[in-house]
């Protein structure tokens, strides 16, 4: 089978090159292109998921929605695991692009029931946000002559989340 002059440019999963600590169950992955003959349209796609060596998706080959963006759809992600993602696509007559180099992307936590607490220094002599009328907080600056100084820094504040 001959090859298309169509091949992957670069992917990014769920909006991110190649991102750290996703939890999302079904991340969805998105494509470039690029062609080295005019005129030509990608008619189908086949996008493989592997997690080391072993393959976790095989979507097979798919025809072309019209955007280039699939969802995952494979078995379960493990938590906190590296997997490669390859994509080829196929043209209007018919010929398979090679597979895209590899993209990665490493799973989170995901649902293993993570637990913390916020950790914040003792604040002696403050004022809590809700307590300090706005006037106070935005109190303009006398000697402001144009920039980034136009309010009065509020010390002493903290802020309430």
């Amino acid at each position: 089978m001959k090859e298309t002059g169509i091949q992957i440019d670069s992917i990014d999963i769920d909006g991110r090159c190649e991102p750290f600590g996703i939890d999302s169950k079904a991340p969805v992955f998105h494509y470039t292109l690029f062609s080295t003959e005019n005129g030509k349209r990608v008619t189908s796609f086949q996008v493989l998921v592997q997690l080391d060596e072993a393959v976790v998706w095989d979507s097979g080959r798919q025809p072309f929605p019209g955007l280039p963006y699939v969802r995952y759809a494979g078995e379960p992600l493990c938590a906190m695991s590296r997997y490669r993602v390859r994509i080829r696509v196929w043209d209007e007559l018919d010929r398979a692009g090679p597979w895209s180099g590899p993209a990665f992307f490493e799973t989170g936590l995901m649902d293993k029931g993570f637990q913390a607490d916020w950790i914040e220094p003792e604040q002696a002599n403050t004022v809590r946000e809700k307590d300090i009328p706005h006037f106070m907080v935005f109190k303009p600056n006398p000697e402001f002559l144009g920039g980034h100084d136009r309010c009065r820094p509020a010390l002493n504040l903290v802020r309430d989340l």
